[in-house]
């Protein structure tokens, strides 16, 4: 994940802010996912997990049904 997030952040400026941030929440919530092993996963887990991640990078954060349309 975290090779991911630098090759994001490298391309930032060319890619646009939003989709940054966008392609920041899928790769966070791949991982999420993917640490989970296949069992049901958390969604208010994974909110605050992907809000922790945005707010350490000066991004806004997203909402709870924004992760539900990700994990759905």
């Amino acid at each position: 994940m975290n090779y991911k997030l630098h090759c994001l952040e490298a391309v930032r400026d060319d890619i646009g802010e939003k989709r940054y941030r966008t392609s920041l929440i899928q790769v966070i919530a791949n991982y999420y996912e993917e640490a989970y092993g296949g069992k049901k996963v958390n969604k208010s887990s994974m909110l605050t997990f992907i809000n922790l991640m945005l707010t350490s990078r000066g991004l806004e954060e997203i909402s709870y049904s924004y992760v539900k349309k990700l994990v759905a």
